[in-house]
C-alpha cells in the first residue's frame, strides 16, 4: 500500500476540509505527523504548504503562525526582526523568516503574518496580547480559521477565553524588559495573565481534555485522506465554546 502523499493530494485534502477562497487562516504545525510527503516535482514541503494555501485562499486572504518566545520573562531582549520563535515548529520559523511576512511586537505571544493586511495586523496592540484591539482580537473579528497540520492541536485560542472569563487560577503579572524594533531599543512593560504556580495542584491545562471537549462539539473538520493528517475549525467556534464552559466551571479544563 502506498502511504505517501503528494502536493496534489495535499491541496485536495485542504479543500476537502473546508479551506476556501478569501479565507484567513492561523496555522499550527507538526510536520513529522502530517504523513509521509513525497513529490519529486515539488520536494520542498515548506514551500508547498505556503504555496498551496495561497493557491486556495488567494490574494484577499492571509496566513498567520505563532512565533512565540518566552525568554523575555527571563530577562532577554525581544527583537521583533531577529528573535526566533521557540518550539513553534519549522513552518512557523519559515514564515517568520519570509521577507514578505510581518511580525507583531508582543514579546512573548508574537505572531507572523503573510498576505493581505499583514502590515496592519502586525501593528495592532491591545492592553494585552489577547484583549480588544490586539492581533488575536483582529483574527477573531476576521473569523479566521485554525488549521492544524499534523498532531498540532494546542490551547493558543483557549487563552483568549481564559482572559475574557477572568479565570481564578491566573493573575496579572508585570514583566519589564527591552523591545527592539526597526533597530531601536526601548524599555517596555507588559501585563501577562500568568498561572498561579503556588496553587496545589498546579493549574495546568489538560490539552487532551480540551480537544475532546471541542471535538464533542463537532467544531473540527478532519481529512478523509488517511495518508494526510489535517483538521480545521473556526476560531470563533473554538473560543465561544470554551467561553460557555469556563463560565459554567472555570476549572473544568485543568488537570486534576
Amino acid at each position: 500500500m502506498n502511504n505517501k502523499y503528494n502536493s496534489d493530494e495535499f491541496k485536495e485534502a485542504l479543500v476537502d476540509i473546508g479551506l476556501a477562497k478569501d479565507d484567513n487562516v492561523f496555522i499550527h504545525t507538526s510536520l513529522k505527523t502530517i504523513g509521509k510527503y513525497e513529490d519529486l516535482k515539488h520536494p520542498d514541503l515548506l514551500n508547498i504548504i505556503k504555496k498551496t494555501i495561497f493557491d486556495i485562499i488567494g490574494e484577499n486572504g492571509f496566513i498567520a503562525v505563532p512565533t512565540f518566545n518566552f525568554n523575555f520573562a527571563k530577562g532577554d531582549d525581544f527583537d521583533v526582526d531577529n528573535t526566533p520563535s521557540d518550539k513553534m515548529g519549522v513552518f512557523s520559523e519559515f514564515i517568520r523568516k519570509d521577507t514578505s511576512s510581518k511580525r507583531t511586537s508582543h514579546p512573548m505571544h508574537s505572531i507572523s503574518i503573510l498576505g493581505k493586511n499583514s502590515d496592519h495586523i502586525a501593528s495592532l496592540e491591545g492592553n494585552t496580547e489577547f484583549s480588544e484591539g490586539s492581533a488575536f482580537d483582529y483574527l477573531l473579528k476576521m473569523k479566521c480559521k485554525i488549521l492544524f497540520l499534523g498532531d498540532s492541536f494546542t490551547e493558543t485560542f483557549f487563552h483568549i477565553a481564559e482572559e475574557k472569563t477572568k479565570v481564578p487560577y491566573r493573575f496579572w503579572k508585570t514583566f519589564r524588559g527591552n523591545l527592539i524594533k526597526n533597530s531601536l531599543k526601548n524599555s517596555i512593560e507588559i501585563q501577562y495573565y500568568a498561572r498561579k504556580l503556588e496553587e496545589s495542584p498546579e493549574p495546568i491545562i489538560d490539552v487532551q481534555k480540551l480537544f475532546k471537549f471541542l471535538d464533542g462539539r463537532d467544531i473540527f473538520k478532519k481529512s478523509n485522506n488517511e495518508k494526510i493528517n489535517l483538521m480545521i475549525c473556526s476560531s470563533n467556534s473554538y473560543v465561544d465554546n470554551c467561553l460557555i464552559k469556563l463560565k459554567e466551571n472555570s476549572k473544568f479544563f485543568l488537570k486534576v
